[in-house]
């Protein structure tokens, strides 16, 4: 019955799928926005244009006070829309629910959209415009182009522009509680049920079929993969539709310096916990220097889980070897995993019930499981 006049239009909408209710059911559960309550009081004007999912309208808006405005609007709606997910209490009940499902959709997608815009009122100060402090009718002066030249640079590094900025180390995006000395991220724990196509990111990030049976592993040169952790939120939803996601193996090189390998080991956990909190399957890449990092190399790591080595370019020597003989015992004894995928050749010595993924020529997909 047409009740009020026409249909909700709910029927009209694409659905959202279940690879995605559970992206979404995962992050809601997860989200600091459980700790808020009470309802947001709803503005019809930004509520008909998130429904619209007419992002025009964000690129029109002019001042600062406005969009930040917008901005904690959208927030403010996006946690209240987790706080109900998370209620659900499963990511079936969540498919089943599609109308709080696609609501939740256009929330995200309009909290990424007004975010884009909000970069360009980050030169701005914080009363507003720039432009009041100064007299624009005057000739500009070398002392306003170089501190124009600072602003910008520092608006660059803390809110992040295009894709060559990290934005402040990511710590707008995301500050995770750490563990240990130094802070690193904690991950959960994954289980490999295999049966599955393993695939580098470089392929991964393109036009990649049935990614739902596949991995992406990074056993790659860095190079690669730094676009991951340059700017995270553009390969999150292209990875979540991954059956696993090992982390990024960022290089921890013997000849590098401790605190470059330190750095290296918290990106790669950092990474590891925000595609957690967007609901991908993540299995720990583990890696280790000399015989010292092991104060801080397993920090972070989940114990009992499906872990992930590679033994690519340790065993071209004798000393590389008993390193990586060394540190991987230690990893046995220290994480207890219940499989390890291991790129490259396996040495005899070592014990545990391997995943074997040949590299390079192999293009990853033999996938052969010794016991223990």
């Amino acid at each position: 019955m047409g009740g009020r006049g026409g249909s909700s239009g709910l029927n009209n909408e694409k659905p959202v799928s279940k690879l995605i209710a559970k992206v979404y059911f995962n992050s809601s559960k997860k989200s600091d926005a459980l700790r808020g309550s009470g309802t947001v009081k709803k503005d019809s004007k930004l509520e008909k244009v998130i429904n619209s999912e007419n992002t025009s309208y964000f690129k029109s808006i002019k001042t600062k006070s406005e969009a930040v405005k917008t901005m904690n609007y959208i927030n403010d709606r996006l946690s209240e829309s987790k706080r109900k997910i998370a209620k659900l209490g499963s990511a079936e009940a969540l498919f089943k629910n599609q109308r709080l499902a696609i609501e939740h959709r256009k929330l995200v997608n309009a909290s990424t959209a007004m975010r884009d815009e909000m970069h360009k009122f980050s030169k701005a100060s914080e009363k507003g415009d720039t432009s009041a402090l100064h007299d624009t009718s005057r000739t500009t002066t070398t002392y306003d182009r170089a501190r124009k030249r600072r602003m910008k640079n520092f608006d660059s590094w803390f809110f992040g522009s295009g894709e060559t900025s990290i934005a402040y180390e990511n710590l707008n995006r995301r500050i995770f509680p750490g563990v240990g000395e130094y802070g690193i991220p904690q991950l959960e724990p994954e289980l490999f049920e295999g049966n599955c196509e393993f695939v580098g990111f470089n392929y991964a990030r393109g036009k990649c079929s049935n990614p739902e049976g596949k991995a992406v592993h990074f056993f790659l040169d860095d190079y690669q993969f730094d676009a991951l952790w340059r700017n995270p939120d553009r390969y999150v939803d292209k990875l979540s539709q991954f059956r696993y996601v090992l982390t990024p193996d960022f290089s921890t090189y013997t000849d590098f310096p401790k605190a470059i390998q330190i750095y290296n080991h918290y990106r790669k956990h950092w990474i590891g916990a925000y595609l957690q909190e967007y609901g991908c399957n993540v299995i720990p890449t583990i890696s280790w220097s000399t015989p010292d990092s092991y104060d801080w190399c397993f920090d972070g790591e989940p114990e009992g889980g499906t872990v992930a080595v590679s033994s690519v370019g340790c065993m071209n020597s004798l000393g590389k070897k008993r390193l990586f003989l060394s540190g991987y015992n230690a990893m046995i004894e220290r994480l207890h995993p219940e499989s390890i995928i291991f790129y490259g050749k396996v040495p005899e010595e070592c014990k545990g019930n391997i995943v074997r993924i040949k590299a390079f020529s192999d293009k990853f997909n033999e996938v052969k499981c010794n016991g223990w």
